[in-house]
């Protein structure tokens, strides 16, 4: 993933989830999935936060991540 510069990434390794985000992801869908448009190396991001944001896109990220582990 050291090539890749813009977007996010749910990558399913059968145990576990991991979501990607590139270094240029951009500020408004991280804003629409996270309710935050930029992250630090302090912030926290786990699946409370998603879980706890009603965007559209948020919702669409939610769902997938429910379909994953059925």
């Amino acid at each position: 993933f050291h090539n890749v510069k813009d977007g996010l990434f749910l990558l399913d390794m059968g145990l576990a989830l991991y979501l990607f985000i590139a270094k240029q992801c951009d500020g408004g869908l991280l804003q629409e999935v996270f309710g935050k448009p930029k992250f630090s190396k302090n912030d926290e991001l786990n699946e409370q936060v998603l879980m706890e944001q009603n965007s559209r896109r948020a919702t669409q990220v939610q769902e997938l991540i429910k379909i994953l582990r059925e």
